[in-house]
């Protein structure tokens, strides 16, 4: 008997068909996905001032799991099986091989636009700004199970096979926050450059929907709970790129450095010091990096 021992209620536990763990156990598990971009651009030019452009953005997404598991009785244990006197050992049931197998399938569809400005108020200065639209995903996840069970006693062989009529299908809709980013570059002759841009990111505005809007509908679920968690569980992040580049004859030399804000609030950064169990401290969430390069030309 396999027991899992977790902080799950009992109902949960595994207990297999053979006693003591007289049987040969399989898993399985196979995962692949992939994700493609489209991308359609258009940008325009004023007197080498002021530059303008946007783009529509398509993408998709698909992640598929297969999970398979099985016990086989590889030690004959059947044939000490007795319908009349079995008395729970080695077999609960007469079996010579249980599979299960369960297949997951993720599919999303999304939509989101990007515009956005350079301008040039003198040669060595450019200001730019863009706005990235909340990217907007159609969402399908599937769920599809099957068992098998061969059972093999004195008397013969059957199998028997359980297979839902239909796959569950669940389809929502998902909104991602707006992106705001503002920079600055400025160029010093021909020595090299400096640049540096900054982002907004509100987090908590991410939303889950549901594709079917009636709300008698089986299908309809109105994610109350989930759009609650997001909202008090994420907040807006803030996050800085700085960099540059110095020229030196033919040499080219970078430096950079990047500040990531966390979409976290505070409530999930805490935690009590584990020295003196009283002390209630905060997780630096953000991420730090630091990046540098040479070139030639």
């Amino acid at each position: 008997m396999i027991e899992v021992i977790a902080d799950r209620p009992e109902s949960v536990d595994y207990i297999g068909a053979a006693d003591r763990g007289m049987i040969d156990q399989t898993i399985q598990i196979e995962e692949r996905g992939k994700r493609n971009e489209w991308f359609a651009s258009l940008a325009g030019n004023f007197n080498d001032k002021l530059y303008i452009g946007g783009s529509i953005t398509f993408q998709r997404m698909r992640y598929e799991q297969r999970f398979f598991f099985r016990e086989d009785d590889t030690q004959g244990l059947y044939e000490f099986y007795d319908p009349e006197e079995n008395n729970g050992f080695p077999l609960e049931l007469p079996f010579q091989s249980l599979s299960i197998t369960d297949t997951f399938s993720h599919q999303a569809l999304g939509v989101g636009a990007t515009i956005g400005f350079i301008y040039r108020p003198i040669d060595a200065l450019r200001v730019s700004f863009a706005a990235t639209t909340p990217t907007l995903y159609t969402l399908t996840d599937r769920f599809d199970s099957r068992f098998n069970t061969v059972i093999q006693s004195n008397v013969g062989t059957e199998e028997l096979e359980a297979i839902p009529p239909t796959a569950g299908v669940f389809e929502y809709n998902l909104e991602t926050p707006l992106r705001l980013t503002g920079g600055l570059t400025l160029l010093i002759n021909k020595a090299g450059f400096l640049t540096a841009d900054v982002e907004y990111i509100n987090y908590s505005s991410s939303r889950l929907n549901s594709v079917e809007t009636d709300i008698t509908s089986p299908a309809f679920f109105a994610f109350t709970e989930e759009n609650a968690a997001i909202r008090s569980n994420y907040t807006s992040a803030i996050n800085v790129r700085v960099g540059g580049e110095a020229r030196y004859d033919i040499f080219r030399f970078r430096l950079g450095a990047a500040v990531y804000g966390t979409g976290l609030t505070n409530p999930l950064l805490e935690y009590v010091d584990d020295l003196d169990f009283q002390t209630l401290r905060t997780i630096d969430n953000r991420r730090i990096f630091l990046t540098g390069g040479l070139g030639i030309r």
